[in-house]
């Protein structure tokens, strides 16, 4: 019985390789000419970091592919005329890009660094052609790590996967039942993939005052939000659109203030509210990107502030109506 699970997983670890690779999109790199040993490694290491950020796998084009992406060209400079030519066959929108690298202003150990960064942006520039809608349809279905690579291209002020923003805001929210609370909020940002991010956030609150014959009842809030955004548009372009839901907890601390005759007493009580809503920003310059963001929401565990002649002064209970202004920072 061993010898049979033996040749079970001899099977399984030859297969399993064999599946990621064919799954992974793949270009194909040729360096042609009378490279520098040193220098040609460096160019396909640099490379091949490069465009490993953006989920694209890079091979040798005599390691025998089939059904590469495309496949980069790339001449060797001549170290008495340093300029480097860099090809691009593209095989999704079936066309052919190049440019040339002059090196003479670079010092010779950045190299590598300023080839491969001039082959990933030419390569990204093939594939922009994905994004625009009358453009002809591709030659082949592009794997979705492509189609980012061309949105990242055409709006790079956007956050890419798996970047940890934050995000300052001042927010305001109004309950049906009478309260009134505003404070600011400072969130964390981490983008999964394709736009897809979850918040983690800390906020402050108070209350807007409540008052009666009997006096004047403030509060002050401390708590913490979790929550996710999906994007309704892509990153092409300035405007961000996103969905939002978020569940926000806190602990609420009311505070009477008495006039003559007697107010109802201090006390401590927990909320937690459900909540979805709708953000856009707009993406500035630079790393800053605006927005606002509405929300509704119902408590699912609210707080009843009453006088001492039991008439309601607050209430965090019935439906939720908020809204923030935002300033966000990406890396």
């Amino acid at each position: 019985m061993s010898r049979w699970w033996a040749a079970a997983a001899s099977l399984v670890a030859l297969l399993l390789p064999s599946i990621g690779t064919a799954q992974a999109p793949v270009v194909a790199l040729v360096l042609e000419g009378a490279w520098p040993s040193e220098l040609g490694a460096e160019v396909r290491a640099d490379l091949r970091a490069s465009l490993r950020e953006r989920g694209v796998s890079v091979i040798d084009a005599d390691e025998g592919p089939t059904g590469v992406l495309a496949t980069i060209r790339i001449a060797a400079p001549d170290l008495d005329h340093p300029v480097a030519r860099i090809e691009i066959d593209d095989r999704v929108n079936q066309k052919q890009v190049e440019r040339e690298i002059r090196l003479g202003a670079e010092p010779p150990d950045t190299w590598s660094v300023v080839i491969a960064a001039a082959a990933d942006e030419l390569l990204r520039a093939a594939w922009i052609e994905l994004t625009m809608p009358d453009a002809p349809p591709p030659a082949m279905t592009p794997p979705p790590e492509m189609e980012r690579a061309a949105r990242a291209s055409v709006a790079p002020d956007g956050p890419h996967d798996g970047t940890l923003g934050v995000s300052l805001s001042g927010a305001v929210e109004g309950y049906t039942g009478g309260a009134i609370l505003s404070g600011a909020n400072l969130d964390l940002v981490i983008f999964l993939i394709d736009g897809l991010a979850l918040e983690v956030g800390f906020l402050v609150r108070g209350l807007i005052p409540a008052n009666s014959a009997l006096g004047t009842l403030n509060a002050l809030a401390l708590g913490g939000s979790v929550g996710a955004r999906v994007p309704l548009l892509g990153r092409s372009g300035p405007v961000r659109l996103d969905v939002l839901a978020q569940l926000r907890g806190m602990m609420i601390d009311l505070r009477p203030v008495a006039a003559p005759g007697a107010i109802a007493a201090g006390a401590q009580d927990g909320v937690l509210v459900l909540r979805g809503g709708l953000r856009a920003a707009l993406a500035m310059e630079g790393v800053v990107h605006v927005g606002l963001a509405f929300f509704v929401g119902a408590p699912l565990l609210g707080v009843v502030a009453v006088d001492s002649n039991g008439a309601q002064l607050a209430a965090i209970e019935g439906i939720e109506l908020g809204g923030r202004i935002e300033v966000s920072l990406w890396p």
